[in-house]
């Protein structure tokens, strides 16, 4: 029982960091060639334009998906390695997310496209400390 309900709420973090990028960000960003190829396009500028009244902090547009992502991915990994030990969790479910972190870096020493940015680092190094902590 545990299990599925960290796996809801794995469903619902994916979710609102989902909502957050079709709804907040500019729509140059590749999901929106998805968004067009699912056809729902008129759905998902209906939806912009409702939400276009509201004022959202930065920080919840461009830094908060990539926390809730790789909280989410985290909690799958989670529930997927449930029979393994922590080392085995550990070593399966943290190269993805310590990979987005060697990335972010990276743009800070300009080794990568992309802009830096401090809030982007600590949204994935929560996730995966207290991934850490209670795998």
């Amino acid at each position: 029982y545990k299990y599925h309900l960290l796996l809801v709420i794995a469903f619902l973090l994916i979710t609102c960091g989902g909502f957050i990028y079709i709804t907040f960000r500019p729509k140059s960003l590749f999901i929106f060639n998805l968004v067009e190829a699912f056809g729902v396009s008129q759905w998902v500028d209906e939806l912009r334009a409702i939400c276009s009244t509201f004022s959202i902090p930065e920080f919840i547009v461009y830094s908060l998906p990539a926390a809730l992502w790789t909280a989410s991915y985290l909690l799958i990994m989670y529930c997927t390695t449930k029979h393994y030990s922590k080392e085995i969790r550990l070593r399966v479910s943290l190269p993805l997310p310590v990979s987005a972190v060697v990335l972010e870096v990276a743009q800070y020493f300009a080794i990568c496209p992309g802009t830096f940015d401090y809030i982007d680092l600590l949204c994935y190094l929560v996730p995966i400390t207290l991934f850490i902590i209670y795998a």
